[in-house]
């Protein structure tokens, strides 16, 4: 197999692969619907377990705002 691109936010995810000899050419983010309700699972996946999920989405911007801003996706 080729170099794979992971639907994840996971940093943990995509190190268990590359040490399992996966070659792992980058990261598409994956952004779920955020509601009052979901904002702090959210928020403590970012904080406990470093999941990379833009902040600017949690504070309302539309995608297109995030993607614009640098660091919007993390190529690994």
């Amino acid at each position: 197999c080729g170099p794979v691109r992971l639907m994840t936010n996971n940093p943990a995810k995509i190190k268990a692969l590359e040490k399992a000899g996966v070659a792992v050419a980058g990261r598409v983010p994956l952004q779920v619907g955020l509601s009052e309700q979901n904002r702090r699972y959210l928020e403590t996946k970012i904080d406990r377990m470093g999941h990379l999920i833009d902040e600017g989405y949690l504070s309302g911007q539309t995608p297109a705002d995030s993607a614009a801003k640098p660091g919007g996706e993390c190529r690994c």
